[in-house]
């Protein structure tokens, strides 16, 4: 992963153990998920599946599964890193103005006119889709809160591809259920795979079992990546996708 929050780097630093991650290879496909869980969200996705697959459609109706159109939409990137700016690339191609949120602002030629917000709070009550694309830090868990959600647009989209523990799980099921989170797209879970069981039930949540770089191209990468690093450690080379 790109990601090693999951991994306790104190500990591998003091038996002196050498980390490693995968940066860049998997960031088009963790992208490209980005932009699947949002039109699945924005489109019903679970439902009309659903519809599909219990073999209950009978045919097309003016009114039938509804949803929502993303161009014009603004969308609000939460970690406007590699993967930030490669979800930010494509959602220009469907017409979304772009803001972000980062510890500070990125160079212009890194932002593409992106605009810059300094908190969460400040983001979400400037956008109509929140994608989480941040790393788990003591900053960020459990940064997407009743708080936040409840300063946020009415009918926001949410969209994570980051990790499950940037979610209250219980305040976005609440805020799902009482219409103030439109719907959300989500590819990672706190706790996974014991995920929270509410989410189950709500039709409104497009989910997906962490596949984000689930591609065979990414994972190709990532071995690729690993095997190059781990053979330039063995001959006493740097790698530059050693973390630890």
């Amino acid at each position: 992963s790109v990601g090693t929050d999951h991994i306790d780097l104190a500990a591998a630093r003091a038996r002196g153990l050498a980390v490693f991650n995968t940066p860049g290879v998997l960031a088009d496909s963790v992208a490209e998920n980005a932009i699947f869980l949002m039109l699945g969200a924005a489109r019903r996705g679970t439902e009309a599946i659903a519809l599909l697959r219990e073999r209950a459609w009978h045919g097309w109706q003016p009114g039938q599964l509804v949803g929502r159109q993303l161009s014009g939409r603004t969308l609000g990137i939460l970690g406007m890193g590699d993967i930030g700016r490669r979800i930010a690339a494509r959602a220009r191609a469907f017409g979304m103005p772009i803001h972000y949120c980062n510890r500070k602002p990125l160079p212009p030629e890194q932002a593409q006119g992106a605009v810059f917000h300094g908190t969460p709070a400040e983001l979400v009550r400037a956008v109509d889709v929140l994608v989480l694309a941040c790393p788990a830090t003591e900053a960020t868990r459990g940064v997407v809160d009743a708080a936040l959600l409840a300063q946020a647009r009415p009918g926001l989209i949410v969209v994570n591809i980051a990790r499950g523990d940037l979610v209250v799980d219980r305040a976005l099921i609440d805020a799902l259920q009482s219409g103030q989170v439109y719907a959300a797209g989500l590819d990672v879970f706190a706790g996974e795979p014991a995920i929270h069981p509410d989410y189950y039930d709500l039709p409104n949540v497009f989910m997906v079992p962490h596949i984000g770089s689930a591609t065979h191209e990414a994972r190709m990468g990532m071995g690729r990546i690993l095997i190059d690093a781990i053979e330039a450690w063995q001959r006493g080379e740097p790698a530059v996708n050693r973390v630890v």
